[in-house]
């Protein structure tokens, strides 16, 4: 039996009757919180506007090539400048091996006077004999023993007539710088001495006595 508002319902046991009344008009009470927690968070779902955009990605893409272009601009110009250094060493050492080629195939009176000049003018620049004899690889000796002929063109080239000219088949250059250091009187050897110790010739020693 029913009614419109409860529903009753009857239940034996033990030979007694139980009744209970269920209530349908009122809605059962349900905390909001717990819907509100099951409930899924919508950044979930859904994303910026900007995240899928297409004209930011492209400024993105945009900013990366240009980075790695300014990386690679960085390192070519490294690399160049790196480069030239290494060009001007080399072209240094190839004046330097050069010049040494030169200046050590002395064969003739001309050939040893270049070579003084060549060894004075450094030796001006550099203060120091040593390093201008390394500059130019050449022994000091070897130039020691032909500096008569040289400080005798310099000095007083008219003596070139009592020494005479250089003839390679009758006697070697040494033969011929001995000969020249004899020549060389006491007038001229003070002009030498004067012209060594301002630097205008080099002050080297002599290998010969008279």
């Amino acid at each position: 039996m029913s009614d419109h508002r409860n529903s009753r319902r009857r239940t034996m046991k033990d030979d007694e009757t139980l009744e209970i009344s269920i209530p349908f008009d009122q809605a059962p009470h349900l905390d909001p919180q717990i819907f509100y927690s099951l409930s899924p968070s919508r950044g979930n779902f859904e994303e910026s506007p900007e995240a899928g955009s297409p004209a930011l990605a492209l400024m993105n893409g945009v900013k990366a090539q240009l980075h790695m272009a300014l990386e690679r601009n960085s390192w070519l110009q490294k690399r160049i400048e790196d480069l030239e250094e290494e060009r001007d060493f080399l072209r240094c050492q190839l004046d330097k091996f050069i010049s040494s080629a030169r200046i050590d195939s002395v064969k003739d009176a001309d050939g040893v006077l270049c070579r003084y000049k060549k060894i004075l003018g450094t030796f001006q620049k550099l203060k120091s004999m040593s390093r201008a004899f390394e500059h130019h690889r050449v022994d000091r000796n070897t130039v020691a023993l032909t500096t008569p002929i040289a400080e005798l063109l310099i000095v007083a080239p008219e003596k070139l007539a009592e020494v005479g000219e250089f003839d390679p088949s009758k006697e070697r250059l040494l033969e011929y710088s001995r000969r020249c250091f004899l020549a060389l009187d006491e007038e001229t050897l003070k002009k030498v001495q004067a012209l060594k110790k301002s630097k205008l010739l080099l002050p080297i020693t002599y290998r010969f006595k008279r």
